[in-house]
Formats: C-alpha cells, structure tokens, sequence
C-alpha cells in the first residue's frame, strides 16, 4: 500500500490561479489608470477656478506683496500660457498711477517693479492646451482683479469679456473653465 499523502499544489491548480490572477489584473488596471486621469482632471478644474478666487481675494483683501510692498495699484491677476503646464500670479504694481492689467515679467527679482507673485503648477500631465477671449483663440492672456471694488480685466478689457480656459490630459481628455468680466466663473 502505497502512502500518497503529498502537500502542495499541482501544475494545473497553479495555472488555473494565474490565469484568474491574469484577467483580474487586465481588468482592474485600465480603470485605475483612467480613474486617475479623471481625477486629475478634476483637481485641476478646482486648482484653476480656487486660484482665480484667490486672485479676486487677494484684491478686496489688500493682500501685500512677498517682499512687504503694498497691494499692487493694478490689483492681482494670473498670466495664463497656451501649451504651459502652469500659470503665474502677479500683481499688477508697475504702474503705479496708471496701471495696464498685464503681466510683465520683464524687471528682475528684487526690483520695485518686479510683478511675480507665485508659480502654480499643474496636476502631472495636465496642461492648458487653448486660450480663448470672446471666441478668439490667444496665446496667453491675462485675468487681472482690481482695487478697490474688484472689478476684473480679461486682456486688458472689462466689458462683456469671456475667457475660455482649455486644459488636456496626457490621455488627451479636455476640460474647460470659463470666466467672465463680471468676475462670474462657470465650470
């Protein structure tokens, strides 16, 4: 009599669980990748319209400058590039008796007129992929909020102006943000 008391899995029962293991696999990692674009979306949908109300906030606050100057004359605003994975906040100070509601990185770092306030990253693979200002497609362009009641400049116009931001994904999802010159922003 023989004593076939043997411990362990046979080939068949180990190749049966990889090929489950296989197919679970396959289907659960495409949604994982796609939830992921999904939710950078998202993040940057809310990062885009919290830093425009940031701008509008920074404005009514008189919020000073980083290096202590008082709030810009011009107010704050946010330089918007096409085919740029961020954006800049500035205040608009070097004109200080007439300012011109655009964003001039021009003056170097220390300098009165120096108008950077902060660099804002987009999400990992989130860029602004098209600018557009009542329809029509523009490189960059500037959102600016100005003292003291915040009244809002899109290209240095403040009547009946829309801003259309466009921002893609690497998987090539678009997403849009809208503003207007009534300080209204749709998403």
């Amino acid at each position: 009599m023989s004593n076939n008391n043997k411990k362990g899995f046979s080939l068949i029962e180990l190749l049966v669980v990889l090929a489950i293991m296989t197919i679970m696999g396959a289907i659960v990692v495409p949604k994982y990748a796609s939830n992921k674009n999904a939710q950078a979306m998202k993040y940057a949908k809310t990062q885009i319209v919290n830093d425009i109300r940031y701008v509008q906030t920074y404005t009514l606050n008189t919020k000073k400058f980083p290096d202590g100057s008082p709030s810009p004359i011009g107010g704050y605003g946010i330089h918007f590039q096409k085919d740029k994975d961020y954006y800049t906040v500035f205040g608009d100070k070097r004109h200080a008796v007439d300012p011109n509601y655009l964003y001039d990185d021009s003056y170097p770092a220390g300098s009165a007129d120096y108008e950077f306030y902060e660099q804002i990253d987009l999400v990992d693979g989130v860029h602004i992929s098209k600018l557009t200002v009542n329809g029509t497609e523009v490189d960059s362009v500037d959102y600016v909020s100005t003292p003291p009641y915040g009244k809002i400049f899109i290209a240095e116009l403040n009547t009946n102006v829309e801003l259309e931001i466009t921002y893609m994904n690497s998987a090539d999802d678009t997403g849009v943000v809208k503003a207007n010159s009534s300080g209204l922003i749709i998403n």
